[in-house]
């Protein structure tokens, strides 16, 4: 689902945004060095996943939960800062309510857009900024009822301590 997912994103800027000269997957946040390698293909966008947080099994005994993504954007030139924030406009748009024609997965949500402006980035003649994306998808193997049941016992509890809150006796001494 995680690659899939990534790859439909990717493969989805780069048919609608035929400006962009270069968009590739990318294993999370980069430094300058890396940076300036791929300003030299801009404007370009690499797609990175970065979480998956507040799972829960659904079900089916599926992981169901919000999936995170960046889109970083970089440009470079004289008119980079411009070029940058009017694609991350564009972008946001296209991406906010796209399912991808991926089952199980809902609407996408754009949930920022952020100036990584530093430096380092600005001696390089770089704009670098980030379209933050979160959607909810069901993922992994649909389960027997008999291995959903078992975890069921479980629903509810915390932490990791709590399973065995019940096991241990406490009284007075």
């Amino acid at each position: 689902m995680l690659m899939e997912l990534r790859d439909k994103i990717v493969s989805g800027l780069a048919a609608n945004f035929p400006a962009l000269k270069d968009v590739k997957p990318h294993g999370g946040r980069f430094d300058v060095d890396e940076l300036k390698k791929y300003s030299l293909n801009a404007p370009a966008v690499r797609v990175a996943f970065v979480g998956f947080s507040r799972a829960q099994l659904n079900s089916a005994g599926q992981l169901v939960g919000p999936l995170q993504f960046a889109l970083f954007i970089i440009t470079k030139g004289r008119d980079s800062d411009r070029e940058g924030l009017v694609l991350a406009e564009q972008i946001a748009d296209y991406v906010q309510f796209q399912q991808w024609g991926i089952a199980n997965v809902q609407a996408a949500q754009v949930t920022g857009i952020e100036n990584l402006y530093n430096d380092g980035v600005d001696t390089a003649g770089i704009t670098l900024l980030a379209v933050t994306v979160t959607q909810n998808a069901a993922m992994g193997s649909v389960r027997a009822a008999d291995d959903i049941e078992a975890q069921s016992h479980f629903d509810g509890l915390s932490s990791f301590g709590q399973l065995f809150a019940n096991d241990v006796e406490i009284g007075d001494e």
